[in-house]
């Protein structure tokens, strides 16, 4: 058996660089027709998708306590901005 070549994208800074370069927002539902020709132009065997499912309030709690740790490099940081890892999971849903 061959090797498998997976390509990971983080989701959410994947959609937010996608809408400034369309200069409308982008989601899952809109991805451009040839952004997904750009990706099949990788020849890679399968996409995983890193953040895409919903997160877990219970780790989005964890991470707002060290906001104070982040405002140091980015100044403007919001509590909304902290939407805490993806690897907390907390459903299998696609997060909004």
């Amino acid at each position: 058996m061959g090797k498998f070549l997976i390509y990971e994208i983080n989701t959410r800074v994947w959609l937010n660089t996608l809408s400034r370069r369309y200069k409308k927002p982008i989601t899952l539902a809109n991805v451009p027709d040839e952004v997904a020709r750009e990706l099949g132009a990788l020849g890679v065997d399968s996409i995983w998708l890193m953040g895409v499912w919903a997160r877990s309030p219970l780790g989005i709690a964890g991470a707002l306590r060290y906001k104070h740790e982040y405002v140091g490099a980015l100044p403007d940081l919001t509590d909304s901005d902290i939407i805490g890892s993806a690897y907390a999971i907390g459903d299998y849903t696609v997060a909004a």
